[in-house]
């Protein structure tokens, strides 16, 4: 055998599995310094800008949003506060008169009256009712209803002939069948009915509380409406509580009150939710309030 021969057929030594890894490793180190330099300094810039990021939001809330957030909590104390004052501490009648509804149902009893007097006594006011109180009464309500009953298109007259003037005569009043054509509302109710609803739409107030003062306005609305079928039904009454001239004399309607009763919506429930909802808002984690038993 050739030396040549034998230096081919002589088997290679075998690689040890330290060999191998010490193989993987420097490869590995290899393509690592073969990365892109800009790369792997995007790379830095990112981590270096998040973390900056980070921390400057947790300083934020430190420093500026928590001073604003207890600016704004300041606010809606405020106006938490003026809601309280107005609408929680309040019994049904305070509710009612903090919309004026009592005072709206007496003027306008007070107009059904005097309607009465002039129909069936043709007794009348120097000056009547809704011109003396016209400052405090300035707003007429007309139901649909009512405009469908009362109201109707203008047509020409017809001619008069043979000396007679057309039309027909205006016939006695049916105190069964009266329709009240137009109920006053006070200023005082629509001021407080205003203010309510720019607390509805107030950003500071909670929506759950905008929904409460919403219904709370509703329920004020759907009360006042309920003057005009309440004097309705009272007209029925009136030939038979003045049945002469001495009757009306000393004259009451505290009577009338007693039928508008009947029909009212309570508000004192929904005052009450709203003073819940209050409370459970101040005690919230929210606000930073611990809650009280």
């Amino acid at each position: 055998m050739t030396y040549a021969q034998f230096m081919t057929s002589t088997p290679s030594p075998p690689v040890t599995p330290g060999a191998e890894s010490d193989a993987g490793i420097t490869e590995w180190w290899n393509d690592f310094f073969a990365i892109d330099v800009s790369q792997f300094v995007q790379i830095l810039f990112w981590l270096v800008a998040g973390s900056i990021a980070v921390m400057t939001y947790r300083q934020a809330r430190r420093t500026v949003f928590q001073p604003l957030r207890v600016e704004v909590f300041k606010q809606q104390l405020t106006l938490l506060t003026r809601i309280c004052e107005s609408f929680v501490s309040r019994d049904e009648n305070e509710l009612r008169a903090h919309f004026d509804l009592t005072k709206c149902l007496d003027f306008n009893a007070s107009l059904l009256f005097e309607t009465f007097l002039e129909k069936e006594y043709r007794l009348k006011r120097k000056t009547p009712l809704i011109e003396e109180y016209s400052e405090q009464f300035p707003i007429g309500m007309i139901s649909a209803e009512s405009m469908e009953r009362n109201f109707e298109l203008v047509t020409p007259p017809a001619r008069e002939t043979d000396g007679q003037p057309g039309g027909n005569p205006m016939s006695e009043l049916n105190w069964d069948s009266f329709k009240v054509p137009v109920i006053a509302v006070s200023r005082a109710y629509d001021d407080a009915h205003q203010d309510i609803l720019k607390l509805v739409r107030d950003p500071l107030v909670p929506r759950r509380l905008s929904e409460l003062l919403r219904e709370l306005a509703d329920l004020a609305a759907e009360n006042l409406g309920q003057i005009e079928p309440a004097l309705e039904e009272a007209a029925k009454q009136l030939p038979i509580s003045y049945p002469d001239a001495d009757s009306i004399e000393d004259p009451s309607l505290h009577w009338v009150s007693n039928i508008w009763n009947h029909r009212l919506q309570p508000m004192r429930p929904v005052a009450e939710e709203i003073g819940n909802f209050i409370r459970e808002f101040m005690q919230s984690e929210q606000t930073g309030f611990s809650k009280v038993d």
